[in-house]
């Protein structure tokens, strides 16, 4: 994949998630304007604001994720032997806890079969500060 179809996937999985918290920061500002806390519109608000961070942000981010890790690992790529001959699994644009979490569940198991695996993880460009988190990250995991 090119980086700018890294970047539509990222984007377009990412989507979902960034529209429940926009939701959630509006329906913030709406709570601050009521004055009355037992009124029925502040606490409609207050449940839909807890639903969204507890159920739908959480939801929504593994659903992301997901979508993310088997874009970049099509069938036809995920575990794919690169030019060198070695298996090859992409992480990028995944968060550091996402990819720590993916590596467990699809390399570990299969790492003692296969002996080795490149992973592969990007450069950190769209990283905070421009600085890589995730070899790092999976390095020390």
């Amino acid at each position: 994949l090119t980086r700018l179809e890294r970047q539509k996937i990222y984007e377009e999985a990412r989507r979902p998630v960034d529209a429940l918290y926009f939701e959630r920061d509006k329906l913030y500002r709406e709570l601050r304007s009521i004055r009355d806390y037992e009124s029925k519109d502040f606490i409609r608000i207050y449940k839909r604001i807890e639903k969204i961070s507890y159920k739908l942000i959480p939801a929504a981010h593994e659903r992301a994720q997901r979508k993310v890790f088997e874009q970049m690992n099509n069938v036809g790529s995920f575990g794919a032997e690169n030019v060198l001959g070695e298996i090859e699994v992409d992480f990028h644009a995944l968060h550091v806890n996402e990819a720590k979490d993916l590596f467990d569940e699809s390399v570990v198991p299969v790492l003692q079969a296969v002996g080795a695996i490149t992973i592969v993880v990007g450069r950190g460009h769209h990283s905070e500060g421009g600085v890589a988190k995730l070899k790092p990250a999976l390095k020390k995991h």
